[in-house]
């Protein structure tokens, strides 16, 4: 009979994958038995050194890896040395949790979701942002100002990109407080530069005024043809 069905143990035991978020099993008056199951939502995945990994779902917990369960989420991998352990641990290091930061806030803004493709963790521990279109490096830095970070993004997007083309420069580096800097790529003409700028274009932005033509107006300073 239905009354004789362990209801509590199998709600409990449903609340055990690690894919479930929440389950609730119940019994109505026309005798059905009904259950109710939610599943985790992750928001990125982990590719540790060893080539294993976890996804992090939207609580920060871990996930284990299944090909039944392929979510298209943002990928981390690089020199991550955080482990699985067991389903559903919180995620520890400051790393993985810069890391998770930054998927939640390319998730939640469709300009970013759109262009950042993969997060990479480099041999000096800085989280890189990987971009769709164009063969350059952008260096984050860690987890902290993010805001700040992606508008001198969007400003390096709308400010120089239009002018000098995604090739003018091989590294875009975000992660100096106030500052743009930008590595010429080494195969285009040498600009002209003033000597201590000759190695690195470092342009200072305003970020509390929001103006996007600050680099144009750099630009000119530094006479950059």
């Amino acid at each position: 009979t239905l009354n004789s069905l362990p209801i509590h143990d199998i709600e409990r035991d449903l609340q055990q994958i690690p894919y479930v978020s929440h389950a609730r099993v119940s019994m109505d008056m026309n005798g059905l038995l009904l259950i109710r199951i939610e599943q985790r939502k992750a928001v990125l995945r982990i590719v540790d050194e060893e080539g294993e990994g976890f996804y992090v779902d939207e609580q920060a917990l871990k996930m284990p890896v299944s090909t039944r369960y392929i979510p298209r989420v943002a990928v981390a991998n690089g020199q991550i040395d955080e482990r699985l352990g067991r389903p559903l641990d919180p995620i520890a290091s400051a790393q993985v949790k810069d890391l998770f930061a930054i998927a939640n806030f390319i998730k939640d803004n469709p300009v970013w979701e759109k262009q950042i493709v993969q997060l990479y963790v480099n041999g000096q521990s800085d989280i890189e942002l990987i971009p769709r279109n164009g063969d350059y490096r952008i260096i984050f830095g860690n987890g902290k100002d993010l805001e700040e970070k992606f508008e001198k993004l969007m400003i390096y997007y709308q400010g120089v990109v239009p002018q000098k083309g995604l090739d003018a420069y091989s590294v875009v580096n975000l992660k100096y407080k106030d500052q743009l800097v930008c590595l010429q790529n080494s195969h285009l003409p040498v600009q002209k530069l003033p000597v201590e700028l000759s190695d690195t274009l470092k342009l200072t932005v305003d970020t509390n005024a929001r103006v996007l033509d600050t680099l144009v107006q750099l630009n000119n300073t530094l006479n950059i043809e």
